[in-house]
Protein backbone atom coordinates (compact mmCIF):
# COMPACT_ATOMS: atom_id res chain seq x y z
CA UNK A 1 0.00 0.00 0.00
CA UNK A 2 1.55 3.10 -1.20
CA UNK A 3 1.68 6.37 1.36
CA UNK A 4 -0.72 7.69 -1.20
CA UNK A 5 -3.50 5.25 -0.74
CA UNK A 6 -3.10 4.97 2.94
CA UNK A 7 -3.53 9.06 3.28
CA UNK A 8 -6.43 8.61 1.32
CA UNK A 9 -7.56 5.67 3.33
CA UNK A 10 -7.43 7.92 6.70
CA UNK A 11 -8.86 10.91 5.29
CA UNK A 12 -12.22 8.45 4.59
CA UNK A 13 -12.21 7.74 7.99
CA UNK A 14 -11.85 11.10 9.44
CA UNK A 15 -14.60 12.19 7.40
CA UNK A 16 -16.63 8.92 8.65
CA UNK A 17 -15.99 9.40 11.93
CA UNK A 18 -16.59 13.53 11.63
CA UNK A 19 -19.99 13.15 10.07
CA UNK A 20 -20.71 10.81 13.25
CA UNK A 21 -19.52 12.45 16.03
CA UNK A 22 -21.61 15.49 14.58
CA UNK A 23 -24.48 13.15 14.32
CA UNK A 24 -23.85 11.72 17.70
CA UNK A 25 -23.12 14.96 19.34
CA UNK A 26 -26.75 16.90 19.01
CA UNK A 27 -29.10 16.60 21.71
CA UNK A 28 -28.94 15.35 25.37
CA UNK A 29 -25.75 14.23 26.36
CA UNK A 30 -24.51 15.19 23.24
CA UNK A 31 -20.64 15.96 24.08
CA UNK A 32 -20.32 12.58 25.80
CA UNK A 33 -21.36 10.56 22.87
CA UNK A 34 -18.80 13.14 20.48
CA UNK A 35 -15.56 12.41 23.26
CA UNK A 36 -16.53 8.47 22.84
CA UNK A 37 -16.72 8.54 19.16
CA UNK A 38 -13.59 10.63 19.39
CA UNK A 39 -11.81 7.74 20.95
CA UNK A 40 -12.98 5.10 19.01
CA UNK A 41 -11.51 7.12 16.11
CA UNK A 42 -8.45 7.46 17.99
CA UNK A 43 -8.36 4.21 18.34
CA UNK A 44 -9.70 3.00 14.40
CA UNK A 45 -6.42 5.21 13.39
CA UNK A 46 -4.02 3.68 15.45
CA UNK A 47 -5.23 -0.17 14.38
CA UNK A 48 -5.69 1.36 11.11
CA UNK A 49 -2.17 2.58 10.18
CA UNK A 50 0.13 0.08 12.40
CA UNK A 51 3.25 0.98 9.95
CA UNK A 52 5.39 3.71 8.47
CA UNK A 53 7.54 4.60 5.40
CA UNK A 54 11.01 6.20 5.72
CA UNK A 55 13.86 6.72 3.73
CA UNK A 56 17.48 6.94 3.73
CA UNK A 57 20.30 7.64 1.39
CA UNK A 58 23.62 5.70 1.38
CA UNK A 59 26.76 7.22 0.06
CA UNK A 60 29.87 5.14 -0.53
CA UNK A 61 33.15 7.02 -0.78
CA UNK A 62 36.20 5.58 -1.92
CA UNK A 63 39.94 7.14 -2.51
CA UNK A 64 41.84 6.36 -6.29
CA UNK A 65 44.78 6.72 -7.67
CA UNK A 66 42.75 8.88 -9.56
CA UNK A 67 40.69 11.18 -6.90
CA UNK A 68 37.81 9.90 -4.53
CA UNK A 69 35.17 8.29 -6.17
CA UNK A 70 32.00 8.27 -4.98
CA UNK A 71 28.16 6.31 -5.59
CA UNK A 72 24.95 6.78 -3.70
CA UNK A 73 21.35 5.60 -3.98
CA UNK A 74 18.22 6.42 -1.96
CA UNK A 75 16.13 3.27 -0.85
CA UNK A 76 12.44 2.91 1.03
CA UNK A 77 11.67 1.23 4.00
CA UNK A 78 8.58 0.39 5.44
CA UNK A 79 8.01 -0.91 9.39
CA UNK A 80 5.11 -2.34 10.67
CA UNK A 81 3.26 -3.26 13.98
CA UNK A 82 1.33 -6.93 13.96
CA UNK A 83 -0.68 -6.74 16.74
CA UNK A 84 0.35 -8.56 19.61
CA UNK A 85 -3.67 -10.26 20.29
CA UNK A 86 -4.02 -11.78 16.56
CA UNK A 87 -1.37 -14.61 17.71
CA UNK A 88 0.81 -13.32 15.37
CA UNK A 89 4.84 -14.82 16.39
CA UNK A 90 6.03 -11.31 15.92
CA UNK A 91 5.84 -7.63 16.86
CA UNK A 92 6.33 -6.33 13.84
CA UNK A 93 8.28 -6.23 10.75
CA UNK A 94 10.70 -4.12 8.44
CA UNK A 95 12.28 -4.43 4.88
CA UNK A 96 12.69 -2.65 1.85
CA UNK A 97 9.57 -1.34 -0.22
CA UNK A 98 11.15 0.20 -2.94
CA UNK A 99 15.05 0.65 -3.93
CA UNK A 100 18.10 -0.52 -5.53
CA UNK A 101 22.04 -1.78 -5.16
CA UNK A 102 24.23 1.82 -4.84
CA UNK A 103 26.24 1.82 -7.91
CA UNK A 104 29.98 2.79 -7.32
CA UNK A 105 31.61 3.59 -10.78
CA UNK A 106 35.52 3.68 -10.06
CA UNK A 107 36.20 4.49 -13.88
CA UNK A 108 38.37 1.85 -15.84
CA UNK A 109 39.30 0.23 -12.47
CA UNK A 110 35.84 -0.95 -12.35
CA UNK A 111 32.36 -0.72 -10.78
CA UNK A 112 31.10 -2.51 -7.41
CA UNK A 113 27.66 -2.25 -6.12
CA UNK A 114 26.28 -2.47 -2.51
CA UNK A 115 23.28 -4.84 -2.45
CA UNK A 116 20.27 -4.86 -0.12
CA UNK A 117 21.70 -7.51 1.84
CA UNK A 118 24.26 -7.29 4.93
CA UNK A 119 27.28 -9.81 5.09
CA UNK A 120 27.60 -12.04 7.50
CA UNK A 121 31.09 -11.63 9.43
CA UNK A 122 31.85 -15.27 10.38
CA UNK A 123 31.01 -16.69 7.35
CA UNK A 124 31.59 -14.26 4.75
CA UNK A 125 28.34 -14.61 2.85
CA UNK A 126 25.50 -12.65 1.95
CA UNK A 127 22.85 -12.43 4.94
CA UNK A 128 19.74 -12.27 4.00
CA UNK A 129 18.82 -11.47 8.20
CA UNK A 130 20.67 -8.15 7.62
CA UNK A 131 18.83 -6.28 5.70
CA UNK A 132 18.90 -2.39 5.02
CA UNK A 133 16.22 -1.70 7.26
CA UNK A 134 18.25 -3.44 10.43
CA UNK A 135 21.25 -1.34 9.23
CA UNK A 136 19.08 1.79 9.40
CA UNK A 137 18.17 1.32 13.12
CA UNK A 138 21.09 0.26 14.19
CA UNK A 139 23.08 3.34 12.94
CA UNK A 140 20.75 5.85 13.03
CA UNK A 141 18.49 4.99 15.64
CA UNK A 142 19.68 2.31 18.06
CA UNK A 143 18.15 3.89 21.09
CA UNK A 144 15.11 2.67 19.32
CA UNK A 145 16.28 -0.85 17.93
CA UNK A 146 14.71 -3.16 21.17
CA UNK A 147 11.67 -1.08 20.73
CA UNK A 148 11.12 -0.64 17.43
CA UNK A 149 7.99 -2.77 17.71
CA UNK A 150 6.53 -0.34 19.73
CA UNK A 151 3.94 1.93 17.51
CA UNK A 152 5.33 5.26 19.42
CA UNK A 153 8.64 4.28 17.91
CA UNK A 154 7.30 3.36 14.46
CA UNK A 155 6.39 6.66 14.51
CA UNK A 156 9.42 7.69 15.68
CA UNK A 157 11.62 6.58 12.83
CA UNK A 158 8.84 8.00 10.57
CA UNK A 159 9.66 11.80 11.45
CA UNK A 160 13.79 10.70 12.11
CA UNK A 161 16.27 13.15 10.84
CA UNK A 162 19.54 11.81 11.42
CA UNK A 163 23.09 11.38 9.26
CA UNK A 164 25.75 8.97 10.71
CA UNK A 165 28.80 7.13 8.95
CA UNK A 166 27.99 3.11 8.95
CA UNK A 167 29.86 0.61 11.07
CA UNK A 168 31.73 -1.44 8.96
CA UNK A 169 29.66 -4.69 10.18
CA UNK A 170 26.40 -3.27 8.90
CA UNK A 171 27.80 -2.48 5.57
CA UNK A 172 25.80 -4.08 2.58
CA UNK A 173 27.77 -7.01 0.64
CA UNK A 174 29.51 -5.83 -2.04
CA UNK A 175 29.81 -7.22 -5.07
CA UNK A 176 31.72 -7.07 -9.05
CA UNK A 177 30.95 -8.23 -12.16
CA UNK A 178 34.14 -9.96 -14.26
CA UNK A 179 31.44 -9.22 -17.27
CA UNK A 180 28.34 -7.05 -16.76
CA UNK A 181 26.45 -8.67 -19.64
CA UNK A 182 26.97 -12.25 -17.49
CA UNK A 183 25.62 -12.43 -13.71
CA UNK A 184 27.55 -15.71 -12.90
CA UNK A 185 30.60 -13.93 -13.27
CA UNK A 186 29.85 -12.07 -9.58
CA UNK A 187 32.22 -11.72 -7.44
CA UNK A 188 32.55 -10.70 -3.74
CA UNK A 189 34.50 -7.36 -2.86
CA UNK A 190 35.85 -7.26 0.61
CA UNK A 191 35.18 -3.77 2.13
CA UNK A 192 38.03 -3.58 4.08
CA UNK A 193 40.74 -4.38 1.16
CA UNK A 194 39.60 -2.89 -2.40
CA UNK A 195 42.75 -2.87 -3.19
CA UNK A 196 42.65 -6.81 -3.82
CA UNK A 197 39.73 -6.30 -6.54
CA UNK A 198 40.48 -2.89 -8.05
CA UNK A 199 44.40 -2.48 -7.86
CA UNK A 200 47.00 -0.29 -5.37
CA UNK A 201 45.78 2.91 -4.01
CA UNK A 202 41.94 2.00 -3.56
CA UNK A 203 40.04 2.03 -0.24
CA UNK A 204 36.98 2.39 1.00
CA UNK A 205 37.54 6.21 3.14
CA UNK A 206 33.61 5.98 4.54
CA UNK A 207 30.17 4.53 3.95
CA UNK A 208 27.34 7.13 4.91
CA UNK A 209 23.59 7.22 5.68
CA UNK A 210 21.31 9.97 6.22
CA UNK A 211 17.98 9.82 5.87
CA UNK A 212 15.90 11.81 3.19
CA UNK A 213 12.74 13.06 1.08
CA UNK A 214 14.64 12.52 -2.04
CA UNK A 215 13.28 10.06 -4.94
CA UNK A 216 13.73 6.39 -5.05
CA UNK A 217 16.76 5.35 -7.17
CA UNK A 218 16.08 3.95 -10.03
CA UNK A 219 18.99 3.33 -12.91
CA UNK A 220 20.34 -0.01 -11.97
CA UNK A 221 18.97 -1.82 -14.98
CA UNK A 222 20.52 0.46 -17.01
CA UNK A 223 23.76 -1.16 -16.41
CA UNK A 224 22.60 -4.63 -15.52
CA UNK A 225 20.27 -5.24 -18.25
CA UNK A 226 19.16 -8.87 -17.24
CA UNK A 227 18.19 -8.23 -14.14
CA UNK A 228 14.37 -8.71 -14.70
CA UNK A 229 15.59 -12.38 -15.61
CA UNK A 230 16.63 -13.08 -12.42
CA UNK A 231 13.75 -12.75 -10.02
CA UNK A 232 12.48 -16.14 -9.65
CA UNK A 233 15.89 -17.99 -10.32
CA UNK A 234 19.57 -17.28 -8.49
CA UNK A 235 21.73 -16.39 -11.31
CA UNK A 236 23.88 -18.86 -11.49
CA UNK A 237 20.60 -20.25 -13.41
CA UNK A 238 19.27 -22.66 -10.55
CA UNK A 239 15.68 -22.52 -10.29
CA UNK A 240 15.33 -24.84 -7.21
CA UNK A 241 14.07 -24.35 -3.67
CA UNK A 242 16.74 -25.73 -1.60
CA UNK A 243 19.99 -24.41 -1.56
CA UNK A 244 22.95 -25.64 -0.09
CA UNK A 245 24.87 -24.04 2.72
CA UNK A 246 26.95 -22.78 2.25
CA UNK A 247 25.73 -22.35 -1.43
CA UNK A 248 28.43 -23.44 -4.32
CA UNK A 249 28.65 -20.38 -5.28
CA UNK A 250 28.01 -16.80 -4.75
CA UNK A 251 25.90 -16.92 -7.95
CA UNK A 252 23.93 -19.40 -6.14
CA UNK A 253 23.50 -17.31 -3.20
CA UNK A 254 21.99 -14.09 -5.06
CA UNK A 255 19.09 -12.97 -7.11
CA UNK A 256 17.69 -10.14 -8.87
CA UNK A 257 16.12 -9.97 -5.73
CA UNK A 258 19.08 -8.25 -3.48
CA UNK A 259 19.64 -6.00 -6.16
CA UNK A 260 16.62 -4.40 -6.83
CA UNK A 261 12.82 -4.59 -5.32
CA UNK A 262 10.53 -3.58 -7.85
CA UNK A 263 8.03 -0.60 -7.50
CA UNK A 264 4.91 -2.04 -5.75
Amino acid sequence: MTILIVILVILAILAALGFGAWKLGRGRGGWKRLLVAFALGVALLYLAYPGAYTSYRLTLDVETPDGMKSGSGVVRLNYAVIPQFLGSSSCGHSGVSRGEAVTVDLGQRGTFYALLVGRNETTGQPDQGLDPATAFIKTLAPHLWVKACERSKIFELMLLKAKAEVPLKHIPFLVRFRDEKDPKTVEAVDPSNLAASFGVGVRLKRVTMETTSDAVTTSIEKRLGWLGQYYAMRLDGDRSVAHAVPPPSLANALSSGTFKVPKE
